[in-house]
């Protein structure tokens, strides 16, 4: 399995302390070997900050279901045209929109 099959595993079963946590390890894999590093590594840094905030407090499912409506699609845009090799302009367009709704 290669580390974006693995992401995309990873995605499909939402967002939750420890699947977080390798998310933000298995994107940061992805950037070091070199596949859209700055991509992967803006994805890990998301992961690794909802984690951090996330961790030591009590969670609940409307606090999850709300950051996943906010962002889950436009990640799950990101990957694909990753996987897709679309345009660099159009990847640039999927991350800066991930990065609006995640900041917003």
């Amino acid at each position: 399995m290669t580390d974006i099959e693995a992401i995309e595993r990873d995605l499909a079963e939402g967002f939750y302390i420890r699947n977080l946590e390798n998310l933000a390890g298995r994107c940061m894999d992805a950037a070091r070997a070199g596949i859209e590093p700055v991509v992967f590594y803006v994805l890990a840094s998301i992961f690794d900050d909802i984690s951090r905030q996330w961790e030591g407090w009590p969670t609940t499912v409307d606090e999850t279901n709300s950051m996943e409506e906010k962002i889950l699609g436009k990640v799950k845009n990101l990957v694909a045209s990753v996987t897709e090799k679309k345009d660099h302009n159009e990847i640039w367009d999927d991350l800066n929109q991930l990065l609006s709704a995640f900041f917003s």
